[in-house]
């Protein structure tokens, strides 16, 4: 299968297994906001049906905001005039109304707890109601338009909100007493997110800032971020037309990617992988130092904000309203049009693995059948010297793409690379490898090491156990696909 003194060695194909590592404890269902969980990361840790029919179909007034799971098979839904309502998940029909405080179309949507309450603002106060449709309390902030959600706190216990005529304002949770409050800017479009300590990290206009639990600011720097997320010591957002991150001990950039495209949203899967949805109808993977993985094209249109979900997958729309769902490997594995264009928010994985689809101003219910659940991830990067070379490598028979592939050195003719591949418990991995008998007194070597999510090794190659080779160009086809 070579030419000019060349031959190639189809080494080795490898169970994984004997390697499977425990699976990580899911983090609680998140509920906090337009940025879905505390790290921002858009991460939802339930496993996402297939996308086979739309089941209801809920509108109620002007601007729906995005359907809060509250337990117990109940939404919160905040729609015209603010009001937020208990809507049934399995039937979508309103099991009650809480009247918001304007005639006018909601601008903004609610947030809360697995089990309520329900905190949501529209114009000038919040309110937090609970499962029952009881308004616990109301404030007042005299903010203006409230555009974003509010926010919890990760352990429960402070609020945040603003809007146009306040950059922020803390509030104890269960009373609704403000605890601190900033006038001193504005700040309609607020994200947030949360560290390990508690402290919010807030994206205002035009600038980003860090508070302490009693409203001290830690640290503020200018720049326009959208849709911030922490990743390890990171802080990841949508800066102009590129991918940003900085570092949280000293906001210096660590890294930056600029697609050459406009940027619609960001996410983070459950493997540590970035996605960046874009207004080319593509979805770019990069791995948390900053290469860019992978660029695949799922639709003709431009796509909206993601979410990501138990197993590496991505959920995201396109600007027509076809919801599809992307594996970790780039494939489609699902797809469906919901005859309705997406509005702010992004879709939510309700805790049956069902999608809430936010349109303007109606929200739509998709599921289908429940798909298998993932296997246990058990690496994230490979990294192997050759004398010479790799050609191509396959994982469970599909060729994985040169750009998840980084050269490190090259010596002589003999090459060490690194790939960023997702291998899952069971998956079957094949390298293609050349060596030149003519070279070097006929010295040929291969091996490969792996390493887990938090950069741990998790297997080395050896001659024993696991281990296959294929020296037979008529059987390398088979060999790759069996």
């Amino acid at each position: 299968m070579g030419s000019g003194g060349r031959f190639m060695r189809l080494v080795p194909l490898l169970l994984l297994a004997a390697a499977a590592a425990a699976a990580p404890e899911p983090p609680p269902y998140p509920n906090l906001g337009d940025g879905v969980d505390a790290k921002g990361q858009a991460f939802f840790p339930v496993r996402v049906r297939a996308l086979d029919a739309v089941t209801w179909r809920w509108s109620e007034g002007k601007h729906a905001g995005f359907a809060v799971p509250g337990g117990d098979g109940l939404l919160f839904l905040q729609a015209g005039g603010g009001g937020i309502r208990g809507v049934d998940l399995d039937t979508g029909a309103r099991r009650w109304i809480v009247p918001g405080n304007t005639r006018y179309w909601n601008y903004s949507s609610c947030t809360g707890g697995a089990g309520g309450p329900a905190y949501g603002g529209n114009y000038d106060w919040v309110q937090a109601v609970d499962a029952a449709g009881e308004v616990l309390w109301r404030t007042n902030l005299s903010c203006g338009w409230i555009h974003a959600p509010p926010a919890l706190a990760p352990d429960g216990k402070t609020l945040y909100a603003a809007g146009d005529g306040i950059g922020i304002a803390a509030l104890d949770a269960a009373t609704g007493h403000v605890l601190w409050m900033r006038r001193d800017f504005k700040s309609p479009w607020n994200a947030y997110v949360f560290d390990d300590a508690g402290r919010a990290i807030v994206a205002h206009r035009g600038h980003a800032a860090c508070y302490e639990p009693d409203g001290g600011e830690a640290w503020r720097f200018d720049a326009p971020l959208r849709d911030p997320m922490l990743v390890g010591d990171l802080l990841v957002a949508r800066h102009g037309g590129a991918v940003v991150a900085y570092r949280l001990a000293d906001r210096s950039v660590a890294w930056s990617v600029a697609p050459r495209a406009d940027i619609a949203g960001l996410a983070c899967t459950d493997t540590g992988r970035i996605v960046a949805a874009l207004a080319t109808g593509e979805l770019l993977w990069i791995a948390a130092d900053g290469r860019a993985l992978r660029r695949v094209r799922v639709s003709d249109v431009g796509l909206h904000r993601p979410v990501t979900a138990l197993g590496g997958d991505t959920l995201v729309a396109d600007a027509n309203g076809a919801l599809y769902l992307v594996d970790g490997r780039g494939e489609v594995v699902s797809a469906l049009a919901t005859d309705g264009a997406p509005y702010r928010w992004r879709p939510v994985v309700a805790p049956d693995g069902s999608v809430l689809f936010p349109q303007i101003d109606t929200v739509v219910r998709v599921t289908g059948e429940e798909r298998p659940a993932p296997a246990p991830l058990v690496a994230t990067d490979l990294t192997w010297v050759a004398d010479d070379f790799v050609v191509d490598l396959w994982v469970n028979g599909r060729k994985v793409p040169d750009d998840a592939r980084t050269l490190l050195v090259e010596v002589h003719g003999a090459t060490a690379e690194r790939a960023h591949v997702d291998l899952r418990e069971g998956d079957w991995v094949v390298f293609q490898v050349v060596a030149n008998r003519m070279r070097w007194n006929g010295s040929a070597y291969f091996g490969v090491a792996a390493r887990g999510p938090g950069g741990e090794e998790v297997f080395v190659s050896s001659r024993a156990g696991g281990w296959f080779a294929c020296d037979d160009p008529g059987a390398a086809k088979a060999f790759i696909e069996d």
